[in-house]
């Protein structure tokens, strides 16, 4: 068991508990201690064993914690209780830039897509690793949100539709700097529609739609168009 006594430390700057299998009693511990700890802004919590219950104990946590710029609980199967629970901290939480909610088995994006429409300092999301397929919220986030510049969909499942939806959102959005959109079951046909956002986006400067159902003619194509 992993117990974390620093509750009257106001120095702590990064945390990084990565790859432990923190179980929950630690994970209260934890968060009962950033509550506390304002100074904390990076507290990294990738690849343990959290579950549902502690994850609105982490979303309480961002709530109060104001401090906190980059969150990663990446790789830890809890599910779209995540989604609710550190969704929700995102409408009050007024520092938070880095969130990796990657491989944690999210398929449904709709709440978090609604927050983000509100949310103003989240900079960096990474949802790779999910099964999402519901392209249409990702899309109307996109369209709405001002601020946002990273977004990782590695490894989805948003296929030639997804790929069409979010083409299109990207001839309006001109805040995204990077997409990857890697292992997403997208096809020629509908990978083109990115040929318009290269030429016509000056903002998005790294787009990666490597490892899908693409051939290298249509690679070709879009590698070779102007900018």
């Amino acid at each position: 068991m992993h117990h974390i006594h620093c509750k009257h430390n106001k120095a702590f700057i990064e945390q990084s508990l990565r790859c432990n299998e923190i179980q929950d009693e630690s994970t209260q511990a934890i968060c009962t201690s950033l509550k506390t700890k304002k100074a904390l802004e990076n507290p990294n919590l990738y690849y343990n064993s959290i579950e549902s219950e502690r994850v609105i104990a982490i979303g309480n946590m961002l709530e109060r914690n104001r401090a906190i710029k980059h969150l990663n609980i990446g790789y830890n199967k809890v599910g779209i209780e995540a989604v609710r629970a550190i969704g929700k901290s995102l409408i009050s939480n007024i520092r938070l830039e880095r969130l990796h909610l990657n491989d944690n088995k999210i398929n449904d994006v709709k709440e978090i897509a609604e927050w983000l429409k509100v949310n103003k300092t989240l900079k960096v999301l990474n949802l790779d690793s999910n099964k999402i397929k519901d392209a249409e919220s990702i899309g109307e986030m996109l369209k709405s949100n001002k601020d946002l510049q990273e977004l990782n969909l590695d490894y989805n499942d948003l296929k030639s539709k997804g790929a069409v939806i979010i083409s299109d959102v990207l001839n309006i959005n001109r805040v995204l700097e990077m997409l990857d959109l890697t292992y997403n079951n997208i096809r020629d046909i509908d990978a083109r529609a990115f040929g318009e956002v290269i030429k016509r986006n000056k903002t998005l400067t790294r787009l990666s739609i490597d490892r899908n159902l693409i051939s290298n003619g249509v690679k070709g194509e879009l590698k070779h168009m102007p900018k």
